[in-house]
């Protein structure tokens, strides 16, 4: 049994590297005289990233002295790893550094326990309290992050649609999941008075 994970910032080229990977894996199986079963049991996406949420995040971070902060630009993210939450509603990601260790590592689980990851528990909760209030006090921030999500929204839909069309010969043009994904993903739409 093999398991793993193909990410890509987009659903489009993730699809074309998908099935590039699934026609590798039943032609390596032919060739073996062996069997295969591909099963895809979930998706991820990136999203949109807010900056005005970011950087209003950094600037607390900063000021709150959390530790791991790193000065240069990254590449953009959704605020959550499956991307389609952030596509539909503005956030940001509240994290910093809590542990020396890499992720997912034991290190990083034991770290948890241990000052390290108790002073960024402290630090996330005064972060996210602190982007909250400003973003719920001040008409301004929400104004310009609705805005800002709205355009980069429109730029995302417009650059997905570009690669559809090109990719539409191997994928399809209108779908965006496999139609061999057990993965069913709904967004719902919550009207607001």
């Amino acid at each position: 049994m093999v398991d793993y994970f193909i990410r890509f910032p987009d659903e489009v080229y993730l699809e074309h590297i998908a099935r590039m990977m699934t026609d590798a894996a039943r032609g390596a199986a032919q060739m073996t005289e062996t069997d295969v079963e591909i099963t895809r049991y979930g998706e991820y996406r990136d999203g949109i990233t807010v900056a005005a949420l970011e950087e209003l995040f950094f600037a607390y971070a900063k000021k709150l002295g959390a530790p791991g902060l790193q000065e240069e630009k990254g590449r953009p993210a959704g605020y959550e790893e499956t991307g389609w939450v952030s596509r539909e509603i503005p956030g940001v990601g509240v994290t910093v550094r809590s542990s020396a260790f890499a992720n997912h590592t034991y290190g990083m689980r034991d770290d948890t326990f241990a000052e390290i990851g108790h002073k960024a528990f402290l630090i996330d909760a005064q972060l996210e309290a602190a982007v909250l209030f400003d973003f719920l006090t001040r008409p301004e921030l929400r104004a310009a992050v609705k805005e800002e999500h709205s355009t980069l929204a429109g730029l995302q839909g417009q650059y997905l649609a570009a690669l559809r069309r090109v990719y539409a010969p191997e994928i399809g043009a209108d779908t965006t999941l496999s139609k061999e994904s057990r993965a069913e993903i709904r967004i719902p739409h919550v009207a607001r008075p």
